[in-house]
């Protein structure tokens, strides 16, 4: 009996082209997404393998699968950010990089060339617009990225080591989404004269590095939508915040922000806020302008804001009864009715906006908002 093959080949149809893979006759669905890297440039988490109208699992062999020798397989290419730039490392096996004729061809078959990827990774960022370049082990950006100019749409350098964002940055002036996430850059190694060169920008996440302060250049980004600050050491936010009319998103959690400018009020476009995990004990009146904040309450939270409102509408006079007991029909009551009603129409205003952003987790926090207000029990 005619032992069993200890590789197989594989035809995989890609991009309008065939290109035969040899693989071990073991191998499993992960180590062909390997194989096909170098030959094809696309990242392994970015490859969807489809024989037979059926999915190949990572964990699954080939031969489990029902792909044997010949069999056509087709990959996937995931858009965007999946695109990789050739072999990982520099000590891939021989069968990884060199593409190899099934030696059972018949001789009456049509031949089909060999396909030879020579495309540099610049040119196939200038191509897609995209650079990623996340969990790379990178110290600085590769000059290659200053070199693609006004192609780039989309730079994701997050997860990396970088501690320096240079003033080549202003060269790539089409950029809508810069992703800094996670990586060494304090306030003196980001060059903000450059950034705010990039008036497409839609999008920049400088989270988790170790930023103490943004400065008022930030102000001079006007098309942003989307910034993300979250696990820095920043203690405030800068009052150019408000020249942001377009901003939609603003992610700030988990820092050492005791206050806000009151200019965040101006800033009429934003529909989500996360502060939680700061210092603040208060927010600026003006954050009742931001009418357009999704507002996602618990079911206690949304109790209290009906109790509240309950009590403006029906006007009832528990402070006065807290501020002493004094009867609404003296002249002090009177004051006294006015004052709290005004308060308390302002209490409700804000009440969202404070339980959104700071969180609504325990009925202390909210306590501590009213607090804030002095409209607590007196003490006789």
């Amino acid at each position: 009996m005619e032992a069993a093959p200890t590789t197989i080949t594989v035809q995989v149809k890609f991009a309008g082209r065939t290109i035969p893979v040899e693989v071990p006759a073991a191998a499993s669905g992960a180590e062909l997404k390997r194989l096909l890297q170098p030959l094809t440039n696309v990242l392994p988490r970015g490859q969807r393998l489809i024989c037979k109208g059926k999915v190949l699992q990572d964990a699954a062999s080939l031969s489990s699968m029902q792909v044997v020798g010949g069999s056509k397989v087709m990959l996937i290419a995931s858009q965007g950010l999946h695109q990789g730039d050739g072999p990982i490392t520099n000590n891939s096996s021989s069968s990884a990089t060199t593409v190899r004729r099934p030696s059972n061809v018949k001789e009456n078959q049509t031949q089909k060339p060999e396909v030879v990827v020579t495309k540099s990774r610049s040119e196939r960022w200038k191509l897609t617009g995209v650079v990623a370049l996340q969990d790379c082990d990178l110290k600085v950006i590769p000059e290659e990225v200053w070199d693609c100019g006004t192609s780039i749409r989309i730079l994701d350098i997050s997860y990396n080591c970088i501690k320096e964002i240079p003033h080549k940055i202003s060269a790539l002036k089409s950029l809508n989404k810069l992703l800094l996430t996670e990586n060494d850059i304090v306030d003196d190694s980001i060059c903000w004269e450059g950034l705010s060169c990039l008036q497409k920008l839609l999008n920049l996440s400088l989270s988790e590095n170790r930023l103490v302060s943004l400065p008022p250049t930030l102000g001079s980004l006007t098309s942003l939508r989307e910034l993300c600050v979250a696990k820095n050491r920043l203690d405030n936010l800068p009052v150019e915040i408000g020249l942001l009319k377009h901003l939609q998103v603003l992610i700030a959690n988990n820092n050492r922000i005791t206050s806000l400018p009151s200019s965040i009020g101006d800033c009429e476009s934003l529909t989500v806020v996360h502060l939680s995990s700061n210092l603040l004990t208060e927010l600026p009146e003006t954050f009742a302008n931001l009418r357009n904040l999704k507002q996602r309450f618990s079911k206690s939270a949304r109790s209290l804001l009906h109790w509240i409102s309950m009590a403006q509408k029906s006007q009832m006079m528990f402070f006065d009864r807290w501020r002493g007991g004094k009867s609404s029909t003296s002249g002090g009551g009177r004051n006294i009715r006015s004052s709290s009603t005004s308060v308390l129409a302002h209490l409700v205003c804000s009440m969202k906006a404070r339980m959104m952003i700071i969180g609504e987790g325990d009925c202390l926090k909210i306590v501590s908002i009213i607090l804030c207000y002095d409209i607590s029990p007196k003490e006789p």
